[in-house]
């Protein structure tokens, strides 16, 4: 019964490196990685992202950490998401996890 309690007690923790989407908005990049976080369960130990503009093109880099604990979880889905500021110049097109496509800005905007 105390193993099971321990177990129960123990965090397991998701990486993402350069994974999910990026899109730009008013001067700031953001990236959506592929994660799905419950309040009851998970916390977001960190989510980070910087960009550099080279040759007009804004290539980005993207982090976070997940953090999961619980068995009994609700079943809301928060995204996980990092925002950077752009650098200052003229940028034609975004590169993000592998794909570069021209400067759009994010859904909804």
């Amino acid at each position: 019964m105390i193993l099971l309690a321990l177990l129960a007690a123990c965090a397991t923790f998701t990486d993402y490196v350069d994974e999910g989407s990026a899109c730009y908005a008013d001067g700031q990049v953001f990236v959506t990685f592929p994660a799905c976080a419950t309040q009851s369960c998970d916390s977001v130990e960190s989510a980070t992202c910087s960009v550099a503009l080279v040759d007009g093109v804004l290539e980005v880099t993207g982090s976070a950490t997940m953090r999961h604990q619980g068995t009994v979880c609700t079943e809301e889905c928060i995204s996980v998401t990092a925002s950077c500021e752009a650098p200052d110049g003229e940028a034609t097109s975004l590169s993000y996890a592998g794909q570069t496509a021209p400067l759009d800005a994010c859904a909804g905007d």
